[in-house]
């Protein structure tokens, strides 16, 4: 019980509900709330994911309200300036995965083992 209240408490303030056990969506929009992400990476992912949206019928857009296609040259622009949020991400992961995780896992087995 105290796990799934621990689990739902990192899900719903942590992550601040940016995802959910099998749901096939993200809430992009809450990403921003996650701990070290910018305003600046967040303010790029809602800018892409916004775009996106407006192009693509993922939730059945009337074809008169969808914007025009992007050029393919647009497009990678657009993929190329949104690497480094993503890569920034990596990074703090990584670092955390090293710094943080890997020796908790680490204590966590040996008082295990013992």
């Amino acid at each position: 019980m105290l796990r799934g209240a621990l689990e739902r408490g990192i899900r719903e303030i942590v992550l601040f509900d940016t995802v959910h056990p099998f749901a096939d969506q993200v809430k992009i929009e809450n990403v921003g709330a996650i701990v070290g992400f910018s305003l600046e990476d967040w303010k790029a992912i809602v800018d892409l994911h916004d775009e996106c949206s407006g192009v693509i019928a993922a939730h059945d857009t009337p074809s008169d309200s969808q914007q025009e296609i992007p050029h393919p040259s647009e497009l990678v622009a657009k993929l190329k300036a949104i690497r480094p949020v993503f890569e920034g991400c990596k990074k703090r992961n990584s670092e955390f995965d090293i710094t943080t995780l890997k020796p908790h896992r680490e204590k966590r087995n040996a008082l295990r083992k013992a």
